[in-house]
């Protein structure tokens, strides 16, 4: 009879540890189906004044509480939603709203620098709790030309034999930040010149180059 108990516990035991098991595989598995965080940042292009989409595609929701959407911008003069659920908050984005197929995607015409040159991020939040879903990063690089080079003090500077001359060349305007580079007249390789990056079209990328002129140097 003791014999017949403590086999029985021992079986008891095997499966209460089984089914915890399951049940722990079971939440976990859904919890990777539910939840897609991401932590990387897709990065795209776009010439301004055109058109661009912005993909967001997610497992369709699966509860009976209805998830809200979210598109929000960070660009360098704020940060705000531009579309809660199917309503998009700026007249030149749209939406490709299905989130029955796990889809909501951000349309925008006619880029605009100044509006979308920044960070976009799709974000799905659970009703009710609010808990994170979905979340899915973009950053819009919206491309300008940069204006011509501007050389200072000028293209003519005449320098004193062993004294340490700086020449900068500048360039405004470009997005991304354009590449400045000096060379030597008749050589393909660049020389080596300190590189300061604008980080936006309003400031100016610039390349200064140290010389200290021999009496061999002309040019």
């Amino acid at each position: 009879m003791i014999d017949t108990i403590q086999k029985l516990s021992q079986n008891a035991m095997v499966l209460t540890s089984s089914s915890t098991k399951q049940r722990d595989t079971a939440i976990a598995q859904m919890a990777m189906a539910v939840i897609n965080i991401s932590t990387a940042e897709d990065i795209t292009d776009t010439r301004e004044g055109e058109d661009v989409t912005l993909e967001c595609r997610f497992s369709p929701p699966t509860s009976r509480e209805t998830p809200t959407y979210y598109w929000a911008r960070n660009n360098k003069q704020t940060h705000d939603n531009v579309a809660i659920g199917n309503v998009p908050l700026d007249n030149n984005y749209r939406l490709n709203y299905h989130p029955e197929k796990g889809i909501y995607d951000l349309l925008i015409s006619n880029a605009s620098y100044d509006r979308d040159n920044g960070k976009f991020e799709c974000k799905v939040k659970a009703g009710g709790s609010g808990a994170n879903l979905h979340a899915q990063r973009y950053t819009l690089t919206v491309l300008t030309l940069p204006q011509q080079p501007a050389v200072a003090p000028g293209t003519h500077v005449t320098v004193t034999e062993g004294k340490r001359q700086e020449l900068t060349c500048s360039s405004i305007g470009g997005s991304p930040d354009p590449m400045v580079r000096w060379y030597r007249e008749g050589s393909t390789y660049p020389l080596e010149a300190a590189l300061k990056n604008g980080g936006s079209r309003d400031q100016p990328t610039t390349a200064t180059l140290s010389l200290t002129p021999g009496k061999d140097e002309d040019g």
